[in-house]
């Protein structure tokens, strides 16, 4: 991912504890997941946390 480019950072909406979070997707530059894809989508608390990392196309 320190290689990747990000392709936008948008609002996720609220957390179960009621906390802000957000969504970055990553363009990896290179094939991530096992179906093809090449963007990672992170999601982040307001503090910074990571909550969530997956591929997707």
């Amino acid at each position: 991912m320190k290689n990747g480019t990000v392709q936008s950072i948008t609002d996720n909406g609220l957390t179960k504890m009621g906390k802000q979070s957000y969504s970055v997707i990553i363009d990896a530059g290179k094939t991530i997941g096992t179906k093809g894809e090449n963007l990672i989508k992170v999601v982040l608390s307001e503090v910074g946390g990571m909550l969530s990392a997956y591929p997707i196309k």
